[in-house]
């Protein structure tokens, strides 16, 4: 959660505050903790049946097409968690830390 957090503040240059980013990492932690036990059943079969069928380049195929599933778990969460964070009821103004005096939910 701490590296799905630091790591678009610092890719943004701080211009987002820390608090706003941690709605999508909780939520990608949590993907990650569906995902990870998923990973270690099917990733191994597919790494031996892609080695067996394409040799190498099925391997970095398969390695790549794992990398996209994780890629597209962390965009989604992000934009999920830009939408909780930017939200004007009672959860984005608790993550915004605003009590609903604020005419833009863009924090």
């Amino acid at each position: 959660m701490a590296l799905a957090t630091f790591v678009p503040w610092v890719l943004l240059a701080g211009a987002v505050r820390l608090r706003v980013l941690v709605p999508g990492a909780f939520l990608f932690s949590a993907v990650l903790l569906t995902i990870r036990p998923l990973s270690s059943a099917w990733l191994p079969h597919a790494l031996a049946v892609s080695a067996e069928r394409y040799g190498s380049i099925g391997v970095a195929f398969t390695y790549l097409t794992w990398l996209y599933v994780i890629s597209l778990s962390f965009l989604t969460c992000a934009v999920v968690g830009n939408a909780i964070a930017t939200d004007r009821g009672r959860l984005g103004q608790f993550v915004r830390a605003t009590h609903g005096d604020e005419e833009s939910g863009n924090n």
